[in-house]
């Protein structure tokens, strides 16, 4: 019997000189990651100027605490975008929440959606406009413009706390707040002096950081970010730039054939 047995050649598909010029190729893309590795190096060195460990010698801890760090600044940005309230502000009300059992994520809710309807509610009246009203609450500021958030809701919520009868305390948080109301209810049962203490106690715990920290940390996330997408676009380039070779002169294989004689 006559047994065939196939091979596959590289030799015979590539002629040396194309086996060099791949060799070239790849010792180009050698040369080229050990360059953005130095670049690397030194953009870490850049970074971390006043810490005598590179960054690739810390801990795995550290690295999750610096994202912990920047997305907890780049998420304060964001709400003071959104409610009105200053970062500081934003983390007095963060630790007065979490005191009080109040889930922040829905108080803050609450206060964009009342920021979102305030102008309307300033123009239109209503029953909230006169609930605002009978507060005492002047929502205009000297210049007939609307008062921030970061002024009024701190301001709405002592003058209802200064309601005594909860009924009547819940029917005018109500009519201004809407049915989101539910969530303030802790906050309403503290009186005015508890609120301003809490609101103190998270300086002193050290847990209200500076707006220019936060800024700074916010900035800092932002740079990584453009780090990992010039990473990201140097790596395409370096595969872009495998492929044609890969294409054309690599997976072509030619099946060599051979044969044997099998004695039965």
């Amino acid at each position: 019997a006559t047994t065939e047995i196939y091979t596959l050649s590289l030799h015979d598909a590539l002629p040396i000189s194309k086996l060099s010029k791949l060799d070239d190729q790849f010792k180009q893309t050698d040369a080229a990651l050990g360059k953005l590795g130095r670049q690397s190096v030194a953009l870490g060195t850049a970074i971390t100027k006043n810490v005598t460990l590179p960054i690739m010698a810390l801990g795995a801890g550290l690295g999750v605490a610096i994202y912990k760090t920047i997305e907890y600044a780049d998420s304060l940005i964001k709400l003071e975008a959104t409610t009105g309230l200053t970062v500081a502000t934003l983390q007095e009300f963060k630790h007065v929440a979490k005191m009080t059992d109040v889930d922040f994520g829905n108080l803050t809710n609450t206060i964009q959606q009342f920021s979102r309807k305030l102008p309307a509610i300033a123009k239109e009246g209503g029953n909230a406009y006169n609930a605002i009203k009978a507060l005492g609450v002047n929502i205009y500021d000297t210049h007939g413009h609307i008062r921030n958030m970061n002024e009024l809701f701190p301001e709405f919520i002592t003058k209802l706390q200064a309601i005594k009868n909860h009924t009547e305390r819940n029917a005018f948080a109500q009519q201004i707040f809407g049915r989101s109301v539910s969530d303030l209810a802790p906050l309403l049962n503290l009186t005015s002096t508890e609120l301003a203490n809490m609101r103190q106690e998270a300086h002193a715990l050290g847990l209200v950081e500076s707006e220019e920290t936060i800024k700074a940390n916010e900035a800092f996330g932002d740079e990584v970010k453009k780090l990992q997408e010039q990473f990201g676009a140097f790596t395409r380039r370096i595969v872009s730039s495998l492929i044609p070779v890969l294409r054309d002169d690599l997976f072509p294989i030619k099946i060599g054939r051979a044969s044997c004689r099998e004695r039965v």
